[in-house]
């Protein structure tokens, strides 16, 4: 578990956090790399780390709902930004590469509902949600308690639980990667695992992708 270093400013009782020097605990680097989509994944996890921030220190109920949803943001389109960039990067900058990294992804056994779901997220985020009248990317109000992964002194982390709203029907079908029952499990899934968890794993499972494809892509 993370701690706060005792040097660090506090604005109104909050340590801000530098990023920059944010020690990262998920991607590690290779030494020797052909992608340079691992750049795009230590971003990620920095954005992770954001969200955890945040849950540190908004711990009331259904406060700050616009910088939470922010934050959240920030992660899906990043996720979707470094599939793009990986598709570029293997399969060069054309407009069939988008199609390709799609394929591959589809095939693959690392892509897993949570990284379905996120991607379905971003899709709605970006081009629906202005025009649809969405529901609340997030929620608070399912109850339960979560950790923001970090601790000052006494301080657990702990705080309250911000889960994805689920989906209705009406919009998965606004988005191709869910079916029918990937919508029954993402709306389970979501409903009792926080949005903290469920962009960790998807984070997981993209960077087991790109493991994937630095060792065995024939370069």
């Amino acid at each position: 578990m993370a701690i706060f270093p005792g040097n660090i400013p506090l604005i109104q009782g909050a340590a801000l956090i530098d990023f920059n020097d944010y020690d990262l605990e998920i991607v590690r680097v290779p030494a020797t790399t052909h992608l340079g989509v691992w750049r795009n994944l230590e971003d990620l996890e920095r954005r992770l780390a954001l969200y955890r921030w945040a849950l540190h220190i908004i711990r009331e109920r259904g406060r700050s709902v616009w910088l939470m949803e922010d934050i959240a943001r920030g992660f899906l389109y990043g996720f979707e930004a470094t599939i793009q960039t990986l598709g570029d990067q293997i399969f060069g900058s054309d407009r069939s590469s988008g199609a390709k990294i799609n394929n591959k992804l589809l095939k693959s056994p690392h892509y897993g509902l949570d990284t379905r779901g996120v991607r379905s997220l971003r899709h709605l985020e970006a081009h629906i949600s202005l025009r649809a009248n969405p529901d609340r990317l997030l929620t608070s109000e399912y109850g339960g308690d979560d950790y923001s992964g970090f601790a000052s002194g006494s301080d657990s982390g702990r705080t309250v639980s911000w889960h994805f709203t689920p989906l209705s029907e009406d919009r998965r079908k606004l988005v191709k990667g869910l079916s029918s029952q990937d919508l029954a499990n993402w709306n389970a899934r979501i409903r009792t695992t926080p949005a903290r968890e469920v962009m960790r794993n998807a984070l997981l499972e993209l960077l087991a992708f790109c493991w994937d494809i630095e060792e065995n892509h024939p370069f």
